[in-house]
Formats: structure tokens, sequence, C-alpha cells
């Protein structure tokens, strides 16, 4: 997965590049999909009981994302906590 600092939301660009059942839009913007500050996917349990599916998702989950070379290209580990604790889904 390749994420950019310019992507709307990290995690949605995840979803879009896994390619579930389940829309980009719900995944990632929902607060099903995260990202921490050490870039490693982090997949809500409420995709399996909100939705029955996500199996793509918990396969890949706690893995590392790619992210650009360069540090400044890179997500901003402020916006990625924020979205964490503002957006995710954690329980």
């Amino acid at each position: 997965m390749r994420v950019s600092r310019g992507c709307v939301s990290v995690a949605g660009r995840a979803a879009a590049e896994l390619g579930d059942e389940v829309s980009r839009e719900n995944v990632g913007n929902g607060g099903y999909l995260g990202v921490d500050p050490k870039y490693r996917l982090l997949v809500s349990p409420r995709l399996r009981s909100e939705f029955g599916n996500g199996e793509q998702f918990y396969a890949k989950a706690g893995t590392e994302i790619a992210v650009p070379e360069r540090r400044g290209d890179r997500p901003h580990s402020e916006f990625l906590e924020w979205h964490l604790d503002t957006v995710y889904k954690a329980a």
C-alpha cells in the first residue's frame, strides 16, 4: 500500500488498495481502518460485526504500510494520532 501526505484519508487509501467489498468511504473515513504513528495498519473489530466481512483487512492488520522515502512526504504522526483518537473505531 502506498500513501502520501496529500491523501485525504490514509486509511481510506489503504482500503482502496486492498480492494475489499466494503466501500473505501465506509472503511477508511468511517473509522474502520487506522494507521498508527509507526505506519502499521489497524483494523477495527467493528468492521466484522457491522459489515460481516473484511477478512482481507484483518489479514493485513499490524503490517507496515508503504510510505514515501522522503520523511517530509510521509503522513505526519500528529494526523495519524488525531485519526486514531477521533475517527478510528477501536471498539
